[in-house]
């Protein structure tokens, strides 16, 4: 059942917003991954389900299979390398974008190290992205992540800190680690004194849209209204 947002509104995108998430920075993220190895180079695909919209009653319902995007196998890991890429840029402005996940700055990032929380596919992702771009990555591991997602991450080079405590726990010792340390927080979360790239969180969403469809396959009129992060995503679309 689809129920109408009563305190939706219909104005001009907030310039406050589009710092946060815009389908300009969606699509630039999409030039600067593009080289990336671990994503595909086409679009993912998208299925129209027109029974399911006539029962929804709207004009189109379409499910996006991401089960073929990345050998990452996660629908989630897309956030992570391009926050990785936004993070090293405000720090080495003069590096070409599309070329930092293909490893062309390796020696010169090699001392360069970068640290996260996870509950498995921000680290996963986060990981493959610092072994291709030649960083160092450091995450941090709470009780109840499982064996396999540990291992599932540390094949990517990633060093793993283990904590006795729950996922809050973890980002505190991240963030005394990161403080210590002087290394880069690359977070799919935002905490005290620390905001960063936590708004990857739904940066990564709209640029999901973008790659899956390509410029080209986005009719005219035609708006997402909601995207799910699992391995096959749905996307619900309503006919503007």
């Amino acid at each position: 059942m689809l129920i109408a947002n009563a305190r939706a509104t219909r104005t001009p995108y907030p310039a406050a917003l589009q710092s946060i998430m815009s389908v300009a920075w969606a699509q630039e993220s999409r030039r600067w991954l593009a080289p990336w190895p671990e994503i595909a180079r086409s679009a993912t695909p998208l299925y129209d389900l027109p029974d399911l919209a006539s029962k929804l009653h709207v004009a189109r319902f379409s499910v996006k299979d991401e089960s073929v995007r990345s050998p990452l196998a996660s629908f989630k890991a897309l956030g992570a390398p391009i926050a990785l890429v936004r993070q090293i840029l405000r720090f080495h402005p003069g590096l070409e974008p599309a070329a930092i996940l293909t490893g062309r700055y390796a020696d010169q990032l090699k001392g360069y190290t970068v640290i996260s929380v996870t509950d498995g596919n921000h680290g996963r992702g986060l990981a493959a992205a610092a072994r291709d771009a030649g960083v160092r990555c450091v995450i941090v591991l709470h009780a109840n992540v499982s064996v396999e997602r540990e291992e599932a991450i540390a094949v990517f080079g990633a060093e793993i800190v283990r904590i006795k405590g729950n996922y809050d726990e973890s980002v505190e010792e991240l963030a005394r680690l990161a403080a210590e340390n002087g290394w880069q927080v690359v977070s799919d979360t935002s905490y005290d004194d620390f905001r960063g790239d936590g708004a990857v969180a739904l940066h990564h969403v709209t640029r999901n849209v973008l790659v899956a469809l390509g410029p080209a396959r986005v009719p005219a009129r035609m708006v997402p209204t909601r995207t799910y992060s699992c391995k096959a995503a749905s996307a619900a679309w309503r006919q503007a």
